[in-house]
Protein backbone atom coordinates (compact mmCIF):
# COMPACT_ATOMS: atom_id res chain seq x y z
CA UNK A 1 0.00 0.00 0.00
CA UNK A 2 1.76 3.19 -0.87
CA UNK A 3 2.42 5.72 1.82
CA UNK A 4 -0.17 8.87 1.59
CA UNK A 5 1.19 10.60 4.61
CA UNK A 6 2.37 13.36 2.49
CA UNK A 7 -1.58 14.75 1.47
CA UNK A 8 -1.83 17.44 4.23
CA UNK A 9 -1.06 20.18 1.54
CA UNK A 10 -3.36 18.56 -0.93
CA UNK A 11 -6.67 19.69 0.73
CA UNK A 12 -5.61 23.54 -0.26
CA UNK A 13 -4.66 22.45 -4.07
CA UNK A 14 -7.89 21.13 -5.02
CA UNK A 15 -10.20 23.63 -3.08
CA UNK A 16 -8.19 26.43 -5.66
CA UNK A 17 -9.13 24.83 -8.89
CA UNK A 18 -12.06 26.83 -11.08
CA UNK A 19 -13.90 26.34 -14.03
CA UNK A 20 -11.79 28.15 -16.96
CA UNK A 21 -14.08 30.18 -19.51
CA UNK A 22 -17.08 29.00 -21.74
CA UNK A 23 -15.30 28.67 -24.67
CA UNK A 24 -17.26 27.71 -28.09
CA UNK A 25 -17.56 23.64 -28.63
CA UNK A 26 -15.77 24.33 -31.95
CA UNK A 27 -12.39 25.90 -29.99
CA UNK A 28 -12.53 22.88 -26.75
CA UNK A 29 -9.22 22.38 -28.40
CA UNK A 30 -7.47 25.00 -27.22
CA UNK A 31 -8.58 24.88 -23.77
CA UNK A 32 -5.15 24.47 -21.97
CA UNK A 33 -6.79 21.38 -19.75
CA UNK A 34 -7.93 19.39 -22.43
CA UNK A 35 -5.09 16.26 -21.59
CA UNK A 36 -6.01 16.23 -17.94
CA UNK A 37 -8.67 14.09 -16.19
CA UNK A 38 -11.08 16.68 -14.96
CA UNK A 39 -14.74 17.55 -14.88
CA UNK A 40 -16.72 19.72 -17.45
CA UNK A 41 -20.33 21.49 -18.32
CA UNK A 42 -21.82 22.36 -21.51
CA UNK A 43 -23.94 24.91 -22.22
CA UNK A 44 -26.41 25.13 -24.91
CA UNK A 45 -27.13 29.43 -25.87
CA UNK A 46 -26.90 31.54 -28.96
CA UNK A 47 -25.55 34.17 -26.74
CA UNK A 48 -21.33 35.08 -27.23
CA UNK A 49 -19.84 34.62 -23.28
CA UNK A 50 -17.68 36.81 -21.62
CA UNK A 51 -14.84 35.46 -20.92
CA UNK A 52 -14.81 35.23 -17.31
CA UNK A 53 -15.00 31.97 -15.32
CA UNK A 54 -17.70 29.75 -16.33
CA UNK A 55 -20.60 29.06 -13.69
CA UNK A 56 -21.44 25.10 -14.37
CA UNK A 57 -24.41 25.84 -12.21
CA UNK A 58 -25.84 28.00 -14.81
CA UNK A 59 -29.81 27.40 -15.83
CA UNK A 60 -28.61 26.84 -19.41
CA UNK A 61 -26.41 24.21 -18.37
CA UNK A 62 -27.24 21.43 -20.40
CA UNK A 63 -24.71 18.30 -19.11
CA UNK A 64 -22.43 18.19 -16.30
CA UNK A 65 -19.83 15.23 -17.02
CA UNK A 66 -16.56 13.86 -15.77
CA UNK A 67 -13.37 11.99 -16.86
CA UNK A 68 -11.32 10.27 -14.22
CA UNK A 69 -8.93 8.26 -16.08
CA UNK A 70 -8.39 9.70 -19.34
CA UNK A 71 -8.22 13.04 -20.68
CA UNK A 72 -10.74 15.70 -21.51
CA UNK A 73 -9.50 15.18 -25.54
CA UNK A 74 -10.48 11.61 -25.15
CA UNK A 75 -13.78 12.09 -23.48
CA UNK A 76 -14.75 15.46 -25.68
CA UNK A 77 -14.05 13.60 -28.77
CA UNK A 78 -16.41 10.56 -27.62
CA UNK A 79 -19.36 13.48 -26.64
CA UNK A 80 -18.63 14.38 -30.41
CA UNK A 81 -18.36 11.69 -32.21
CA UNK A 82 -21.98 10.22 -30.50
CA UNK A 83 -23.46 14.11 -30.61
CA UNK A 84 -22.73 14.85 -34.25
CA UNK A 85 -21.76 11.56 -36.01
CA UNK A 86 -24.37 9.04 -34.25
CA UNK A 87 -22.02 6.78 -33.00
CA UNK A 88 -22.67 5.81 -28.98
CA UNK A 89 -20.00 6.28 -27.48
CA UNK A 90 -20.96 8.77 -24.71
CA UNK A 91 -24.29 8.29 -23.01
CA UNK A 92 -24.50 12.26 -22.62
CA UNK A 93 -24.10 12.92 -26.33
CA UNK A 94 -26.64 10.44 -27.13
CA UNK A 95 -29.02 12.28 -25.45
CA UNK A 96 -27.67 15.57 -26.69
CA UNK A 97 -28.29 14.15 -29.86
CA UNK A 98 -31.81 13.53 -29.18
CA UNK A 99 -32.87 16.24 -26.95
CA UNK A 100 -31.14 19.01 -28.32
CA UNK A 101 -29.30 17.51 -31.89
CA UNK A 102 -27.96 19.90 -34.42
CA UNK A 103 -24.17 21.13 -35.59
CA UNK A 104 -23.53 22.23 -32.04
CA UNK A 105 -23.92 25.79 -32.90
CA UNK A 106 -24.33 27.29 -29.83
CA UNK A 107 -22.80 24.64 -27.68
CA UNK A 108 -20.26 26.12 -25.29
CA UNK A 109 -17.72 24.05 -23.02
CA UNK A 110 -16.56 24.87 -19.46
CA UNK A 111 -14.03 22.72 -17.86
CA UNK A 112 -11.90 22.13 -14.75
CA UNK A 113 -8.75 20.19 -15.31
CA UNK A 114 -7.01 18.41 -12.76
CA UNK A 115 -3.02 18.80 -12.58
CA UNK A 116 -0.99 16.41 -11.07
CA UNK A 117 -0.61 16.81 -7.54
CA UNK A 118 2.94 17.26 -6.56
CA UNK A 119 4.98 15.75 -4.12
CA UNK A 120 2.85 12.86 -3.80
CA UNK A 121 3.68 9.18 -5.10
CA UNK A 122 2.49 8.68 -9.07
CA UNK A 123 -0.09 5.90 -8.16
CA UNK A 124 -1.51 7.45 -5.30
CA UNK A 125 -1.71 10.93 -7.48
CA UNK A 126 -3.89 8.81 -9.90
CA UNK A 127 -6.14 7.43 -7.24
CA UNK A 128 -6.82 11.14 -5.46
CA UNK A 129 -7.87 12.92 -8.56
CA UNK A 130 -9.86 9.77 -10.13
CA UNK A 131 -11.79 9.99 -6.65
CA UNK A 132 -11.80 13.38 -6.61
CA UNK A 133 -13.09 14.09 -9.96
CA UNK A 134 -15.71 11.88 -9.61
CA UNK A 135 -16.87 13.40 -6.31
CA UNK A 136 -16.59 16.73 -7.86
CA UNK A 137 -19.41 15.78 -10.66
CA UNK A 138 -21.58 14.19 -8.22
CA UNK A 139 -21.50 17.42 -5.98
CA UNK A 140 -21.89 19.58 -9.28
CA UNK A 141 -25.09 17.88 -9.85
CA UNK A 142 -26.08 17.79 -6.64
CA UNK A 143 -26.00 22.03 -6.65
CA UNK A 144 -27.69 22.04 -9.66
CA UNK A 145 -30.54 20.06 -9.29
CA UNK A 146 -30.28 22.28 -5.40
CA UNK A 147 -30.28 25.52 -7.14
CA UNK A 148 -32.82 24.99 -10.52
CA UNK A 149 -34.58 21.93 -9.53
CA UNK A 150 -33.70 19.52 -11.88
CA UNK A 151 -30.96 18.14 -13.60
CA UNK A 152 -29.15 19.31 -16.29
CA UNK A 153 -31.31 18.14 -19.81
CA UNK A 154 -28.76 15.51 -20.75
CA UNK A 155 -27.98 14.22 -17.18
CA UNK A 156 -30.05 11.21 -16.85
CA UNK A 157 -28.84 10.24 -13.42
Amino acid sequence: MPNVKPMAPLAANLRTLRFMPWTTWTKRETLPCIDLPGVYALQQTQEPHPATEANPLAEEVVYIGVTAKRTLRKRWTEFDVTAFQGRNLHAGGKTYRECIGGDGSGLYVAAMGLEPLPGIDEDVDRIVRSAYALYLERKLLLDYVMQNGRLPLCNKR
